[in-house]
């Protein structure tokens, strides 16, 4: 399961989670970055982007969804 946890990183690039978090065991993660003006970003969004992802994951990892697209993995 994906969650989703808001933080301030300081200049340095430590990560301050801005609320506590308790893991079962050592996670991997992703960190984007906004700048400080974007306030367009709203964790709801962020939650369907990710629903929709698992759905459509099953049309995406198909044989034939790959060869459609392995042209762009080929040498030139």
């Amino acid at each position: 399961m994906i969650q989703a946890y808001q933080a301030i990183i300081n200049q340095q690039g430590f990560v301050n989670l801005l609320q506590p978090m308790n893991l079962e065991e050592s996670k991997r993660a992703i960190v984007i970055v906004f700048d400080n003006n974007y306030e367009d970003f709203s964790f709801e969004k962020f939650d369907s982007y990710i629903f929709s992802e698992s759905s459509l994951q099953k049309d995406w990892n198909r044989p034939e969804e790959d060869e459609a697209w392995d042209y762009l993995n080929q040498e030139k």
